[in-house]
């Protein structure tokens, strides 16, 4: 189930997520408020199932753009390859 970027309403954040996360307020995020923090997180650590929740959540497209905002050192040199294999995206950006 894809969300419509114009919906308030996104599905609690899974409880699986919880550890990829361990440097956020859990009780505090919200799934489109800090949606760059949680793909970025879930791609760096996250399984399989846990970027599957990111792509039916966010859609590939918001998942590819939050991709290119990010620098790439702020990415697993592994994990940053397969995003770029799986969003069909390259993550270029480096701090100046």
């Amino acid at each position: 189930m894809i969300m419509s970027m114009n919906t308030t309403k996104f599905p609690a954040l899974p409880e699986s997520l919880r550890p990829l996360l361990w440097s956020l307020r859990w009780s505090a995020l919200d799934t489109w408020a800090d949606r760059k923090d949680i793909i970025l997180n879930t791609i760096n650590e996250g399984n399989l199932d846990q970027w599957r929740w990111i792509r039916e959540v966010y859609g590939d497209e918001e998942v590819r753009q939050v991709l290119r905002g990010r620098m790439v050192s702020e990415f697993h040199p592994e994990s940053r390859r397969l995003a770029e294999l799986v969003f069909n995206t390259h993550i270029t950006r480096n701090a100046r």
